[in-house]
């Protein structure tokens, strides 16, 4: 598993009357896992026989996802992704980057606030007027799946051996008080396995 954080502003709290007011700022970090991130594709080669040449067919099964889990540091807001922009992608050695950089805007994945309080759930954020609320790590957002290998096989097949793909992207969304905030994941590897080359 890879953990990478990126902070966006600075979460700020103010003690008053024993009350937190939690400040227009998120700061939000996200685990990556993209081992899962392959397609295997299976060469079989059927010999010659006196009626027939010989013959190779191929078989490519299902690409994994790399998954993204976001969750708030202590006193952070919480807020929502709500796409991803990819900024390097690189194919087997070969830049195909798009530029303007190919954005996705199709989640809406609330990340609960940095606080914990009694009834604390991943549905909603602790109220800042309840007395039980208090700075806290935020509980984990569902997870993102992103089908980053999904296509790999056929480059394996293309080309008669594995091959990889590595990315950087950067996760965008909008704090609870609408301020908009990014997270950039660097070097996601996603995977085109020849079967046999494991």
């Amino acid at each position: 598993m890879k953990n990478f954080v990126a902070a966006v502003g600075l979460t700020a709290l103010l003690a008053s009357c024993g009350q937190y007011q939690l400040q227009p700022n998120v700061n939000v970090g996200v685990s990556t896992t993209d081992a899962t991130a392959t397609q295997v594709a299976t060469k079989t080669v059927t010999p010659a026989t006196e009626t027939a040449p010989e013959k190779t067919t191929w078989t490519i099964g299902d690409a994994g996802p790399a998954t993204f889990v976001f969750s708030a540091r202590p006193g952070s807001q919480g807020g929502y992704i709500t796409g991803y922009r990819i900024d390097r992608d690189v194919v087997d050695g070969d830049d195909v980057t798009q530029d303007p950089p190919t954005t996705v805007l199709k989640q809406n994945v609330f990340v609960p606030s940095g606080f914990t309080c009694t009834g604390v759930n991943a549905t909603q954020s602790c109220p800042i007027t309840d007395a039980s609320t208090r700075p806290a790590n935020g509980l984990p957002s569902a997870p993102i799946d992103l089908g980053l290998a999904s296509g790999l096989g056929n480059l394996v097949v293309a080309n008669d051996r594995s091959v990889s793909r590595s990315l950087d992207i950067t996760f965008l969304g909008v704090s609870s008080s609408g301020a908009p905030f990014e997270i950039k994941v660097s070097n996601i590897v996603a995977r085109g396995i020849k079967a046999g080359d494991e």
